[in-house]
């Protein structure tokens, strides 16, 4: 059954349930995800933005749930706290959900591991789909990635952390058509090259990328996209990046990405300072391209900006060189240079019930 339809699983095969409601918890593991940009915001054959992006193997994210008398969140950070409790009353205010958890006990939900928000990790869509995995499990539903999506509201324009929830890898998905409900099309997912290395950089002193009602206005507010800028994007992905992924061509591979994210960048200008959320990012490119990263470009709407290297202890020195070279640098926050080494992440999420 495609595992990127919202209707995979329906109101009929919610009668079904599992019958694995005995008292235990819940564990659901995830990781983040880097969102290397769209295919096409303008629409322009009719199926909107479609993206590409990678799974990554932290930050991770995990959730614990099981039964109790009233639906309670704990944990140690307030925000993903009231996030997490938003998602769990949208998956016990669904009407078919409702019928199947009638006279059964809520929830308590332990964030025990959380992926920093707003900073272009995906931190959102992995909260929300581990929490309503975790419930469905507890409740004995059969519950899809992209079912957890519908039931939460995410992937309303982007399928990238639903398919790395599922799969994990290296992900192309095209978008949703006019008036779709589904979850968007996955097109391609592959096995992200093991030698290669992502390396993540944070600026010092910027603060939360776009994200609500501010990514909201800035899609509002951006000019009119020019279809040509789509298509080039489009012949790149398609003729460079997925032979690039396929091959093992890291040169290539960052020659593709770095001029997708040149296009993107301009694209979003409007929103943000420049082609990029931090007046930094450019002086970083610049430093890690000396330094022998490749692909440099900003995850979503940033502030975290990444770069990729061939082995781990290529990758390791090159952010060891940077993190040396920025030591200096401090901006009002007093924040320093942040950076990390992460590999992709060729398996989804891990859901495991366990015994009280």
């Amino acid at each position: 059954m495609p595992s990127n339809l919202y209707s995979q699983v329906s109101h009929n095969m919610l009668g079904r349930v599992l019958h694995d409601t005995a008292p235990g918890t819940v564990e659901t593991a995830s990781a983040a995800r880097l969102h290397f940009g769209f295919l096409d915001v303008s629409g322009s054959l009719g199926r909107k933005f479609g993206s590409v992006g990678l799974s990554i193997s932290a930050p991770r994210i995990r959730v614990r749930a099981r039964f109790a008398d009233e639906l309670s969140v704990r944990g140690s950070d307030a925000d993903a706290i009231r996030s997490a409790l938003k998602y769990a009353h949208m998956f016990y205010g669904r009407p078919e959900i409702s019928e199947v958890t009638a006279g059964q006990p809520k929830a308590v939900i332990f964030l025990d591991e959380t992926i920093p928000p707003h900073r272009g990790y995906g931190s959102g869509t992995q909260l929300a789909l581990c929490v309503a995995s975790s419930l469905c499990r507890l409740y004995g539903i059969p519950c899809s990635p992209a079912w957890a999506a519908l039931l939460t509201g995410r992937g309303r324009r982007s399928g990238i952390g639903i398919e790395s929830f599922g799969r994990g890898g290296f992900i192309v998905d095209a978008g949703t058509g006019p008036g779709a409900a589904n979850a968007p099309l996955t097109l391609f997912r592959a096995d992200f090259p093991a030698a290669w290395r992502a390396i993540l950089v944070l600026p010092p002193g910027v603060g939360e990328g776009l994200n609500g009602h501010g990514e909201d206005g800035a899609f509002a507010d951006m000019p009119p996209p020019d279809p040509a800028s789509a298509r080039e994007i489009c012949h790149i992905v398609m003729m460079r990046l997925l032979p690039a992924v396929l091959e093992e061509d890291l040169p290539a591979f960052g020659e593709g990405l770095a001029r997708i994210q040149e296009i993107t960048g301009e694209a979003f200008a409007h929103a943000q300072s420049g082609s990029f959320a931090s007046p930094m990012a450019e002086g970083i490119f610049k430093k890690m391209r000396e330094l022998g990263a490749s692909g440099m470009g900003q995850s979503s709407w940033g502030p975290l900006i990444y770069g990729f290297a061939h082995g781990q202890a290529n990758a390791d020195a090159i952010a060891s060189a940077l993190a040396k070279y920025y030591a200096g640098s401090r901006a009002l926050s007093g924040d320093k240079l942040y950076t990390d080494v992460v590999s992709g992440r060729n398996a989804g999420a891990v859901i495991t019930k366990r015994p009280i």
